[in-house]
């Protein structure tokens, strides 16, 4: 029953190129506001303003040299989940458009991969992907760490807290770039503990008291109808809330890895690999007011 068993393999190097051939910046998150009614609406709540019970797991140590990511994703420092390979470099060698964009949102490509590995039907392969440089500096600077970006930090764990309940992919020598570039996940769906934690360092209590009702039971259908289908991101919940200014240190055990995109082989060719990706823009509502 050997023939329905999929490989999962890495490369590297591929996820720039395409995201510079393919893809085209969002940057509605400058004219994001909160909307009055949703304010209004919590001046009539009894809001509990008791502290998070997540316990904050790091202290972190800047040093003066700058954190080498020349080569970015080195064995030692990058744990790849499902792996069954050794990363590989590739090249992308051709793109052919199957579709071309329907009502403005998506554009079907082939995309044929250089590769020196041997790959048959049904195998699959993992793209490391990136974020996008635009957002990573723009979050940098929200939190207020632009000047201190390419340092290196040495983060020690809670004596208290049991090894075996540290996030794995939080590298504990890093560079805030460096992780918010190639290590954690920035774009993903916010969990309401991550609201908390937000809420915890408002200098505005309006804005507090609305992430707090956010991640409330009684706020799931409002969390849904103002942040979850309109999938807004970190930098977006944080332009929306300004006042909130989260430690980086603690921020880290908040935000999920940032995993490769999975890919299945469609066709193979004499230099290597072919497979289907879609490109998708514009798939979001307006997120002016909410």
């Amino acid at each position: 029953k050997q023939w329905y068993q999929r490989r999962v393999r890495g490369i590297e190097g591929l996820w720039e190129p395409l995201a510079q051939t393919l893809s085209s910046q969002d940057n509605s998150h400058s004219s994001l506001q909160l909307d009055p009614a949703l304010l209004a609406k919590l001046a009539n709540l009894d809001i509990d303003r008791s502290p998070p019970k997540t316990k904050q797991i790091f202290a972190c140590k800047y040093s003066q040299d700058d954190f080498d990511c020349s080569f970015p994703y080195g064995v030692d420092r990058f744990i790849l989940p499902f792996a069954a390979g050794a990363l590989e470099k590739s090249t992308v060698l051709k793109k052919t458009c199957l579709a071309e964009k329907n009502d403005k949102t998506k554009e079907t490509f082939e995309i044929e991969l250089e590769t020196a590995d041997s790959y048959g039907p049904g195998d699959s392969f993992g793209v490391l992907c990136q974020n996008s440089e635009g957002e990573v500096w723009d979050l940098l600077d929200r939190l207020k760490l632009t000047e201190t970006a390419h340092k290196q930090y040495t983060l020690t764990p809670d004596a208290s807290v049991k090894p075996r309940l540290l996030p794995k992919h939080v590298m504990f020598e890093c560079s805030p770039y460096y992780a918010l570039k190639y290590t954690l996940d920035v774009r993903s769906l916010p969990k309401k503990a991550l609201l908390l934690f937000l809420a915890e360092h408002c200098g505005d209590e309006k804005e507090g008291d609305c992430l707090r009702f956010l991640a409330s039971k009684e706020g799931s259908k409002d969390l849904n109808d103002l942040i979850y289908s309109r999938s807004l991101t970190l930098l977006e919940i944080l332009t929306l809330f300004p006042s909130s200014s989260p430690p980086f240190s603690s921020l880290l055990q908040y935000l999920p890895r940032l995993t490769p995109r999975y890919y299945s082989v469609s066709r193979i060719s004499e230099r290597g690999v072919k497979f289907v990706f879609n490109h998708v823009t514009n798939i979001r509502a307006g997120v002016g007011e909410l």
